[in-house]
């Protein structure tokens, strides 16, 4: 089974990291953190049944071989994850933009983790539905200006 998952407190960004490896395989199982951005948990609770999300209790760790983490690089960030620290069978994907100094060992980093689906997108374009739209939006408005769709009038895309 192949995971991806982002850090607690999870922002636009994360969020958008996290559900953009669906459009590349459907098969991967995205992990949301219990603890969300308040932006972001506003957003989800206009638009979560648009994505399928579950949490680290919901799956059996014991049947995943691969792990993608997105925005992060240290396993006390991750929500439920811990034991997999010392699990060197398991294969591990990192794609984090920030230089700190973090303790999950991946040597292919360094984009901002949104960029990474859509370079592979490129060459197969996927449809993008409205809550994909909406997400991607989103994540732009709070990454860029720090303004939000939540606090603005609903729109039609």
């Amino acid at each position: 089974m192949h995971i991806v998952t982002t850090h607690k407190g999870t922002d636009f960004d994360a969020l958008a990291s996290i559900v953009a490896p669906n459009l590349l395989d459907p098969g991967i199982v995205t992990v949301l953190p219990g603890s969300l951005n308040p932006n972001v948990r506003a957003f989800l609770s206009l638009h979560k049944d648009l994505f399928g999300f579950c949490t680290s209790e919901e799956i059996d760790l014991d049947k995943m071989d691969k792990l993608t983490v997105v925005d992060i690089n240290r396993w006390d960030r991750l929500d439920g994850f811990d034991r997999l620290k010392k699990n060197r069978h398991l294969k591990i994907a990192l794609f984090d933009r920030h230089d700190n100094q973090g303790d999950i060992e991946d040597p292919k980093v360094q984009f901002a983790a949104y960029e990474i689906p859509i370079k592979n997108l490129i060459p197969n374009p996927t449809p993008i539905t409205d809550g994909w739209k909406i997400l991607i939006t989103e994540t732009i408005l709070c990454c860029t200006s720090k303004e939000s769709l939540i606090s603005i009038e609903p729109i039609v895309l």
